[in-house]
C-alpha cells in the first residue's frame, strides 16, 4: 500500500502537468492556423487584421474561450494573435490565462515581416506548461 501511495504521489503530478501541457497545444495550434491569413493582410494592406477583417466571427475550442488579433501590444512585434483560455474545465495552472503569438518584423527578427517569424510569449502561464518555442515573461 505504500508503494502503491509514493507512486501515486509521483505520477499524479506529472499527469497534471502533461494534461495542462496539451490543452495549452490547443491555444497555439488554433492561433497557428491564423499566422498566414495576418500575415498576408499585413503585407497587402500593411494594417495588422482584426478576427472580423478576416472575415471571421469567433475563435474557441474546448480549453480556449476566444482569441484575439491585431497590432501587437508589447512593442516587441507587428501583430499578434492572443489566446485566452477558459476559466472552469482546463487545468489550474492555465485557467483564465493568456499566451500570444507576435509577428516579429525585420528589426526584432532578422527578416521581413511574414508567416516565418513569430514568437511566442505569455506572461502569465508557467514556462513549465509552455512548449519550448514559447517563452514566460
Amino acid at each position: 500500500v505504500a508503494i502503491i501511495g509514493i507512486l501515486a504521489a509521483v505520477a499524479i503530478p506529472a499527469y497534471q502537468d502533461y494534461i495542462a501541457r496539451a490543452q495549452v497545444s490547443e491555444g497555439i495550434s488554433l492561433a497557428n492556423g491564423y499566422k498566414g491569413p495576418i500575415a498576408d493582410y499585413y503585407g497587402q494592406t500593411g494594417a495588422c487584421p482584426s478576427l472580423s477583417d478576416l472575415g471571421i466571427t469567433g475563435v474557441d475550442g474546448s480549453y480556449v474561450a476566444g482569441m484575439v488579433t491585431g497590432a501587437d501590444a508589447s512593442g516587441t512585434g507587428i501583430c499578434s494573435a492572443a489566446v485566452s483560455f477558459k476559466a472552469t474545465g482546463v487545468a489550474g495552472g492555465i485557467a483564465g490565462k493568456n499566451l500570444q503569438l507576435i509577428m516579429l518584423g525585420s528589426t526584432a527578427a532578422g527578416g521581413s515581416a511574414g508567416a516565418s517569424n513569430w514568437k511566442c510569449i505569455s506572461p502569465d502561464i508557467p514556462q513549465k506548461y509552455l512548449p519550448k518555442m514559447c517563452t514566460g515573461i
